[in-house]
């Protein structure tokens, strides 16, 4: 049944069938501390630092819960946690108020941390002629989303995945 806070209950039990003579009491009942947190970034590269700040009102202890299996427990407001691994990981916070009841927030992949990019490419030939003076470049980065390409030859390209054919007429004596 429900339980209000500052009822008062009245109990009736029984013991192998026989009945006791019904109690009353006051049964106080503590409220539960309300959880909240802010965190400072929720997406990056690996490793990604965040800054997570207990928000809650008149608690105790706490406790922070990341969904990569790390536990850490927290006396002041604000906790820096470093996540290694990419992927997206729940953050929980539980937290006891000064009367020992315990809440408990989480929030579902709350920080998304994405594998450091490698720059890389290979070239159709490893060297240009006054016969053949361009190359094609072949764009082989992981985890890449936005690229600058520098050729060396005055030619600049930004967000172009695949730069293919460049051209160096001029550059050979």
């Amino acid at each position: 049944f429900p339980v209000t806070i500052g009822s008062s209950y009245t109990v009736v039990y029984s013991v192998y069938g026989c009945s006791a003579a019904p109690a009353t009491s006051n049964v106080t009942v503590a409220p539960s501390p309300t959880v909240s947190f802010t965190v400072d970034v929720t997406e990056g590269c690996a490793p990604l630092t965040v800054k997570l700040t207990n928000t809650s009102a008149e608690t105790v202890n706490s406790t922070w819960t990341f969904g990569n299996g790390a536990v850490v427990t927290s006396s002041g407001p604000v906790l820096s946690y470093t996540f290694q691994q990419d992927g997206c990981f729940d953050v929980a916070l539980s937290a006891a108020g000064t009367n020992g009841c315990v809440t408990t927030l989480n929030q579902d992949d709350l920080v998304c941390v994405f594998p450091q990019p490698v720059a890389s490419f290979t070239l159709s030939n490893d060297y240009i002629t006054q016969e053949m003076p361009m190359v094609n470049v072949n764009n082989t980065s992981i985890n890449a989303t936005n690229y600058y390409w520098d050729f060396g030859n005055g030619v600049q390209l930004a967000n172009i995945e695949e730069p293919g054919t460049v051209s160096y007429p001029g550059y050979l004596s």
